[in-house]
């Protein structure tokens, strides 16, 4: 239209110069006045169409920026969007812990807000960019297929040097602005969508990982009234008080045992449960588990063998050898003495010293230095061996028998389980009854079982 215009500015200019030439030259009054405003009007009606023209162009210009605007605006969201995509994806994985779990839901809820706060922004971009396209889509449109009609005509899409039309530039900025809504529009909604699933996990795992936490309390008190009564367990002085225990033990006892398996059932359930969402318990969750199970295992292993000591009591080895028993295995001056926790010490009353090695292990111990002069460490540890087995009388005892009797103790396979002193002698004068009966002259039965009982409180240092 403006090119038309420029056409028709000489041809106005024209008319002008011989208008004013006519109108010096005309008689009558009349005509002058009509040609005169014929024209002004003409001159009016140019001048206001000079003008519309401008504000039409002025117009145009400024939409262009502002569409501009708008595509760098939408690209700028885009890159905020995935970047915030990704550091939703940091604040995984779900923790193993309340206090953690806790801290994840902090976390989230400030990275809501940061969404809450830029929906506005993404929302009114969005709604720019549909009200554009839904306006300039027609004109697009009807420009694509009339550019087919025109492909091969480099003076109508740019010029030889690249450069392209008002019309063409138009619609590129129209493809772009579409492109980029639908892109924005789809992350941004799958961003939504994550956030809300992230917080329903964490909503879910909090729920469950109190109730684990609050099980594991209820457990750990339950197991600690369990091993009160334990501790509280005497050896019986005849058999009616053996058989009152051990009616006591499958009564009253046995109703404690119940609801603490269900506890400990429930709460490795819910440990499985946790391993296969994928949920990672913590150390000290972990821990705590760990602790738990093994002092239900320590409390039926307990168990079992409070009832076979007192179903066995009175019966041939039912009980363990006494202090007196194991007296024996020391001669004068040395006397054998025990701690308020059944723990041996020997008193040389000759020299006026206690010491808590038995005499013999002393000298077993001295004749072991002896040996350190062999000349390849594994053939010294071997004869070092050897000689305590010897001593002790172990290289008597069948591997198989050593088996049956850790078995009938329940310590086979239950390295975590903690004994006393006096269920340490209960368990090696199984292992030396066989031996015993089978070679009886060869086994000084009170000074093995002590000298036995007195490395291992050696290796275990007491």
């Amino acid at each position: 239209m403006q090119a038309e215009m420029e056409g028709h500015r000489d041809v106005l200019a024209s008319l002008n110069g011989t208008g004013r030439k006519l109108l010096s030259s005309l008689a009558s009054q009349e005509d002058a006045v009509m040609l005169q405003r014929r024209l002004d009007e003409m001159n009016q009606r140019w001048h206001t169409l000079k003008a519309k023209s401008m504000a039409i162009r002025n117009r145009l210009e400024s939409n262009a920026e502002h569409w501009g605007a708008l595509l760098l605006s939408l690209r700028e969201l885009i890159e905020w969007v995935i970047r915030k995509d990704t550091e939703l994806s940091g604040l995984g994985p779900i923790g193993g812990d309340a206090a953690a779990l806790q801290k994840q839901q902090d976390d989230h809820r400030a990275f809501r807000r940061q969404l809450e706060d830029k929906r506005p922004v993404v929302e009114s971009n969005l709604l720019s960019g549909r009200q554009y396209i839904a306006t300039e889509a027609p004109q697009l449109s009807s420009d694509a297929s009339d550019s087919e009609g025109r492909m091969g005509d480099p003076s109508l899409d740019g010029d030889s040097r690249g450069y392209r039309s008002a019309e063409e530039q138009a619609r590129e900025l129209t493809r772009s602005i579409r492109r980029e809504v639908a892109k924005l529009s789809e992350k941004w909604n799958d961003l939504i969508q994550r956030s809300d699933h992230w917080q329903r996990k964490l909503d879910d795992a909090l729920v469950k990982m109190r109730g684990f936490q609050k099980n594991l309390d209820e457990l750990s008190g339950r197991l600690a009234a369990a091993e009160s009564m334990r501790a509280e367990w005497q050896n019986p002085a005849d058999n009616s008080e053996a058989k009152e225990m051990l009616e006591h033990l499958q009564q009253k006892f046995s109703d404690r045992l119940g609801p603490i398996q269900r506890s400990i059932e429930e709460v490795n359930d819910q440990m499985s449960s946790f391993t296969a969402s994928n949920i990672a318990l913590s150390q000290s969750n972990m821990a705590r588990l760990e602790e738990q199970n093994s002092r239900w295992k320590a409390l039926q292993v307990s168990v079992d063998e409070r009832y076979r000591q007192l179903t066995d009591f009175g019966k041939e080895g039912g009980i363990a050898p006494t202090h007196a028993f194991l007296s024996a295995s020391v001669e004068h001056p040395w006397e054998r003495a025990t701690t308020p926790s059944k723990v041996p010490y020997y008193i040389n009353h000759q020299m006026e010293t206690t010491h808590w090695d038995h005499p013999k292990m002393i000298e077993l111990v001295n004749s072991l230095a002896d040996l350190n002069e062999v000349r390849f460490s594994a053939y010294r540890t071997a004869m070092k061996l050897r000689t305590v087995q010897k001593k002790l009388c172990l290289d008597l005892l069948q591997l198989s028998d050593a088996m049956d009797a850790f078995d009938s103790h329940g310590l086979r396979a239950q390295n975590d389980k903690l004994i006393d002193v006096t269920d340490m002698v209960t368990v090696l004068s199984s292992l030396y009854e066989g031996v015993a009966a089978e070679s009886p002259s060869l086994v000084d039965l009170p000074l093995c079982l002590d000298l036995c009982l007195n490395w291992l409180l050696n290796v275990y240092d007491r």
